[in-house]
């Protein structure tokens, strides 16, 4: 597998070995919602999976296509420096609390560094709120230092289409049925 990793284009991912091989997608509905966000539909999904677990013989039932989310933070070089603060020591502080994933450098004229968040806070007023301790002691909210987007992770790590659209995919492998060979 090694040998074809090298003739895959740019930004693929794998090949990866499958080792369910019990499992045969029957069934495979692609849900697509025009007007609805990534997030509702990904809702709407979780729902339909948990009714069609209730089917008689539907033991198993996986969601395809589902981008994860993240909540970007963007910090300011300019506003830390007017309020005095060090940007390792609110990325420390910011660590403690949750998980703190490096999104890259951005040169822009503001100078703003971005940080990718993924771990306990869910919601951007839950994150924004969060106290950062300024080196004279004094307390800030992140949302007073920072710009706080939730977003999608990109690039995608697994995409579903259909006719040339975007979709959430629900399959359900076919029942097994054990069989007395004569």
């Amino acid at each position: 597998m090694g040998d074809i990793r090298l003739t895959l284009p740019p930004g693929v991912v794998g090949p990866f070995f499958n080792d369910e091989f019990g499992d045969v997608y029957g069934v495979i509905y692609a849900l697509v919602a025009d007007g609805f966000s990534d997030a509702e539909v990904k809702t709407f999904a979780d729902e339909v999976r948990q009714k069609l677990l209730r089917v008689t013989d539907v033991n198993k039932v996986e969601i395809f296509g589902v981008q994860d989310e993240k909540l970007y933070v963007e910090i300011s070089q300019k506003r830390l420096a007017q309020l005095g603060l060090d940007m390792n020591q609110v990325l420390g502080q910011l660590a403690a609390q949750n998980a703190v994933e490096g999104a890259g450098a951005v040169q822009t004229p503001q100078d703003i560094v971005q940080v990718r968040v993924a771990g306990q806070f869910k919601a951007v007023e839950e994150l924004g709120a969060m106290p950062i301790r300024g080196s004279s002691g004094n307390q800030l909210r992140l949302k007073d230092i920072a710009t706080i987007e939730r977003g999608y992770v990109d690039p995608p790590s697994v995409k579903c289409a259909t006719q040339g659209k975007q979709v959430i995919a629900l399959g359900f492998p076919w029942p097994r049925v054990a069989t007395s060979l004569p």
